[in-house]
């Protein structure tokens, strides 16, 4: 039983479906850190939540983790604690590393919060990202309109949900920004420069560092759009599937990691389909391979292909036995002789085949990256 604490400043409608489906998740004993006091709780909070504790300001770091301490006295140790504002982020992370919580830490945390951080890590990462530049004097600001050239975005670096975000579209309308909002070294702006395109959300659910669910959502219209255009109505589009090739490029699936996960009940079923030692390693070793055009030895690319092989055979076997073990009753059905195969090549490559490549994994190691 996992002891949690949500944290929700204030109780409003969609806060509350998050709080409550959190709540009623298995083997979770759930308690929320709230500016709202225990008698105004909505009535499913009060069936499903395990305990309540009241703070003045739920975006103090120091009054969040007397919070906690509390409530581990009155349930337990809190292992977890997770909020839904983007706001709560850094406040969170500060309280998870001076309680030594699980969970994302500062670092981390201020990557998701400090969009111009956040643009230079994706950079660095590969992403293609606006050009930007925080700004904390006015003449850092026209420098940058000069290189980069109108219209541009402003905004502050820690906004969320498009507040205080505006479009400037020349000379004149810098300066106004600038007068009505003059950066500084406490209060820098973030200026970037402007992309006209589709907009999306990628969401995502990660374990130990691995992504093991996601999701796209679509803006329509763009935000910056609706906030020109007051009579707008802002929609939020998830869709059903990602077939539609307007998605090509935009989304993949990557399973590289697969194998390096941990599947203790899929495992306890079915034994013979854990990963062996050298397959995991073989996993953790094409995951961290990086993006490239070419491989230095023939064992570098024998390895990438290899991980792919063995990945693709235990997704398919873990997807039929978790979503279609019935269809397995019938040996004659196309779907028995898929099942029959891959579980032959599983038990090759499972089997002494797994030794082999875990040698080639250790012998086509990433290589270090250049100074």
């Amino acid at each position: 039983m996992v002891v949690a604490a949500f944290v929700a400043p204030f109780l409003l409608e969609a806060t509350t479906r998050f709080v409550a489906t959190a709540a009623a998740l298995p083997d979770v004993r759930l308690a929320v850190i709230t500016s709202e006091p225990a008698e105004r709780l909505p009535p499913i909070l009060k069936e499903r939540l395990d305990g309540h504790w009241r703070v003045d300001d739920a975006l103090d770091p120091r009054q969040l983790a007397e919070a906690v301490v509390g409530l581990g006295r009155q349930m337990g140790r809190v292992e977890r604690l997770v909020g839904a504002l983007e706001q709560l982020q850094v406040p969170l992370a500060h309280v998870r590393e001076t309680l030594g919580i699980e969970g994302m830490d500062v670092p981390t945390a201020r990557n998701v919060r400090d969009k111009a951080r956040m643009k230079s890590v994706l950079h660095a990462a590969g992403v293609p990202c606006a050009r930007h530049q925080l700004v904390t004097t006015p003449a850092e600001a026209l420098s940058f309109a000069d290189a980069v050239g109108f219209p541009l975005v402003a905004k502050p670096p820690a906004g969320a949900g498009a507040q205080a975000t505006y479009r400037l579209d020349d000379a004149s309308t810098l300066r106004s920004w600038l007068a009505a909002i003059p950066p500084s070294p406490d209060a820098p702006g973030l200026l970037e420069e402007f992309l006209v395109g589709d907009e999306h959300t990628f969401d995502s659910v990660t374990v130990g560092g691995q992504t093991v669910w996601s999701s796209v959502s679509d803006y329509l219209p763009p935000p910056l759009e609706v906030l020109r255009n007051p009579w707008i109505q802002w929609t939020v589009l998830l869709p059903r599937e990602m077939t539609d090739p307007a998605y090509d490029g935009k989304w993949m699936a990557n399973f590289i990691y697969a194998m390096a996960l941990n599947w203790p009940k899929l495992w306890a079923k079915y034994p013979w389909l854990k990963p062996s030692d050298a397959l995991v390693k073989l996993a953790k070793n094409a995951e961290a391979y990086p993006t490239t055009l070419w491989f230095d030895k023939p064992e570098q690319c024998d390895m990438v292909v290899k991980a792919g092989e063995v990945t693709a055979c235990y997704i398919l076997l873990k997807y039929i036995l978790e979503n279609h073990e019935d269809g397995l009753k019938n040996p004659d059905s196309p779907l028995s002789k898929l099942y029959a195969k891959l579980r032959q090549e599983w038990d090759v490559f499972n089997g002494a085949a797994a030794a082999r490549a875990g040698a080639v994994a250790s012998s086509a190691a990433a290589p270090a990256p250049a100074a």
